[in-house]
């Protein structure tokens, strides 16, 4: 039996980088996740921000918000991003002047027009981005028995703090889908970042994909493959 281990440091690394990741650790092949980054305010009305989500899987898409003051009631702007991959989007409204008072950017996956969900945001003050909350699960230990991971959610009141989230093991590199083997709660009462352990018979030479989902299993934000020897 094989156990891989990353220490600490790499596991902060990871977490803090908010570009897009796609690296090798080991046994671990793919990173997943959900983040806002690079935004640039070109006007009162007019900004542009990459947007890194989940290539991988049956994803319709996203929408991107903009705010006033908080996340509640109605928003200035929600527009689609549609496909998989990610990239750079620009948005522009005369419902907004982002030079002038604060408001908060921020992107959900899609599934129904019914339920929006953010999984990223970002605070802009006068025309000044800071406080970039993103979804993020990384690994931190896989065995035959055990799998351990490290996760990070967006708070906010259309997200983690106000949905109860899921952990789940399924089999094959495809994100978000396969035969599921483990699954587990995380309750939105809980902090937005921890660490969850699942315990489930693996199997060697198998390929696994973790994720971390939002209000339902369809939703998947971030999470990784791994594949034990």
């Amino acid at each position: 039996m094989k156990t891989d281990t990353l220490n600490k440091e790499a596991i902060e690394m990871r977490t803090n980088m908010i570009p897009e990741i796609k690296t090798s650790y080991g046994n671990y092949s793919e990173l997943w996740r959900t983040s806002i980054s690079d935004i640039t305010v070109l006007g009162a009305g007019e900004l542009t921000c990459k947007i890194t989500r989940p290539n991988s899987g049956s994803a319709k898409g996203g929408y991107l918000y903009i705010y006033k003051d908080k996340i509640e009631g109605t928003p200035l702007v929600r527009q689609y991003f549609a496909g998989q991959a990610s990239g750079i989007v620009t948005i522009m409204s005369n419902q907004i002047d982002l030079f002038n008072g604060h408001y908060v950017l921020a992107y959900g996956p899609h599934f129904t027009d019914q339920v929006n969900i953010i999984a990223a945001t970002v605070q802009l003050d006068n025309g000044y981005a800071y406080n970039q909350e993103s979804s993020v699960c990384t690994p931190i230990q896989a065995s035959i028995k055990q799998v351990i991971s490290h996760y990070i959610f967006a708070s906010n009141a259309l997200g983690f703090s106000h949905y109860d989230s899921t952990v789940i093991i399924r089999e094959g590199k495809v994100f978000g889908e396969g035969n599921e083997v483990a699954r587990a709660y995380i309750s939105k009462e809980s902090n937005r970042i921890g660490t969850n352990v699942m315990h489930a018979n693996l199997k060697h030479k198998q390929t696994y994909n973790v994720s971390i989902n939002l209000y339902s299993s369809v939703r998947p934000v971030a999470g990784y493959t791994f594949t034990l020897e």
